[in-house]
């Protein structure tokens, strides 16, 4: 038990895994709280046809991008190694790297999907309706998939050097302002999403 009992002591290594903890799971409480939100926003206010395209893009893009999402991940542990050997420039290079990597492989996808994805939409079984919405919503988060690397790229380079803080808050902003986008949207016209 001693050594159980000194493991759960709150040391100087513990008071750096808080430290690290604290933001990254204050900005995944408020950003999921936040897509949340803006899910029911989309639900009740604009329509739940509406709701079912913005999924059925969302998971169309999954689909696209799990190929290359392991990347980021090999990307966040390369990244963190070039920094503590202070090697920034390779940190910046794997950055770049993968962040052309990502779009070179998203885009044949962004093709495929502009010739098939009404066909898939109608395929599962879903209603023209759906699928217009769906089409038209599709244009919009295909173009945000591109230029996320970016982002995602920026939230690495913080989180590696130590600016983690930083990093959430930047994350949870974002995370408001798509919500307050899609909110005053639904609030202020007649619409469905971008149709």
């Amino acid at each position: 038990w001693h050594k159980v009992a000194k493991c759960a002591s709150f040391d100087k290594e513990m008071k750096g895994l808080f430290k690290l903890a604290i933001p990254f799971t204050s900005y995944s409480i408020l950003s999921n709280i936040l897509d949340l939100m803006e899910v029911a926003v989309i639900g009740h206010l604009i329509g739940t046809e509406d709701l079912t395209a913005y999924y059925l893009v969302g998971f169309v893009i999954s689909i696209s991008t799990m190929w290359v999402d392991g990347i980021w991940s090999a990307v966040y542990t390369a990244c963190g190694h070039a920094v503590g050997a202070e090697q920034y420039k390779l940190a910046g290079q794997y950055v770049q790297m993968v962040t052309i990597l990502y779009q070179v492989w998203f885009l044949p996808f962004c093709v495929f999907w502009w010739f098939y994805f009404e066909d898939f939409v109608l395929w599962l079984g879903f209603d023209e309706e759906v699928k217009d919405i769906a089409a038209t919503y599709a244009i919009v988060a295909f173009v945000h998939t591109i230029v996320s690397p970016y982002d995602s790229a920026l939230h690495y380079l913080l989180e590696v050097t130590g600016r983690e803080v930083y990093s959430s808050v930047i994350g949870v902003l974002g995370s408001a302002a798509s919500f307050g986008a899609v909110l005053g949207c639904a609030m202020t016209w007649d619409i469905t999403l971008l149709h």
